[in-house]
């Protein structure tokens, strides 16, 4: 459960980015819990009417069920025809509304591409979208599955509910990689996945800061400062300066000049 939370947190990421940009407002997706439940408690926990979607997973056996509340799925669709994306009343959706969410519904599909990656290579499709849960039967009732549920919100008041239910028939095969994560920094992540941050890490621009040491000057002479005035420091032009990386002393120099521009030469490492 924890593992599949982890690579979900892309998930989020990704739909969120994927429908702000088609939406041209802000849509923030949060995840607030994970459940192991059968498949009828959770059909029975959706209402009517609701959008749900099922999604083929190839190379992963069966299908991935995912449920959007009707407020937010209204809403989504009063943004794309032009209107504010604000509250709209419980419903079912006319075949223009339905034609629109499923078009929508592609953002969400797009999701499980860069979300399962680390875990499987997957090619998502949509094979429906149904309005009424009684119509979405991928498993026996008694089968269990694993729920990841999510508020989602766009900027203008609308809200609701985002569920990814996972039976275990199609995430058993991926079982075994998802108890492999290592905990980096209070997140799982995939150990083989670690590999690539190490070879792109030598090419991040890291900003350096040489700081003199400090200096006063009275206040009555800070306003009165212009151009080619002279101020002096309390930094010798002997003594060493620090190079910093945010707050953290990292390099030891000496003041210099390099043809007609300042510079410093690099003494050692700072301890």
């Amino acid at each position: 459960m924890r593992g599949l939370e982890a690579v979900h947190e892309v998930f989020a990421r990704q739909v969120g980015s994927s429908l702000s940009h088609r939406l041209r407002s802000v849509v923030t997706i949060t995840h607030f819990s994970t459940d192991q439940i059968t498949y009828g408690d959770y059909l029975r926990s959706i209402p009517t009417p609701s959008v749900i979607s099922t999604i083929d997973m190839a190379p992963l056996p069966g299908v991935c069920v995912v449920e959007i509340t009707t407020p937010i799925a209204f809403a989504f669709v009063d943004r794309v025809l032009g209107g504010s994306g604000g509250k709209v009343p419980t419903r079912g959706p006319t075949d223009i509304e339905a034609a629109l969410i499923t078009e929508l519904m592609s953002s969400v599909v797009e999701g499980f591409v860069e979300a399962l990656e680390p875990i499987e290579e997957v090619t998502p499709e949509l094979r429906a979208v149904e309005f009424n849960p009684r119509f979405v039967q991928v498993v026996p009732p008694n089968d269990m599955v694993l729920l990841l549920s999510y508020s989602i919100a766009l900027d203008g008041g609308a809200e609701g509910i985002i569920s990814v239910c996972y039976p275990f028939g199609t995430i058993e095969p991926v079982l075994g990689r998802l108890e492999s994560k290592v905990r980096i920094q209070g997140k799982r992540v995939d150990a083989d996945a670690v590999g690539p941050f190490h070879e792109l890490l030598p090419e991040v621009e890291v900003p350096v800061v040489f700081q003199l040491t400090p200096s006063q000057i009275p206040a009555r002479e800070l306003v009165g400062l212009a151009p080619g005035d002279i101020v002096r420091t309390n930094h010798r032009i002997d003594q060493a300066i620090v190079g910093h990386v945010g707050d953290r002393r990292v390099l030891e120099a000496r003041l210099g000049r390099k043809a007609r521009r300042m510079a410093v030469q690099i003494t050692g490492w700072s301890n």
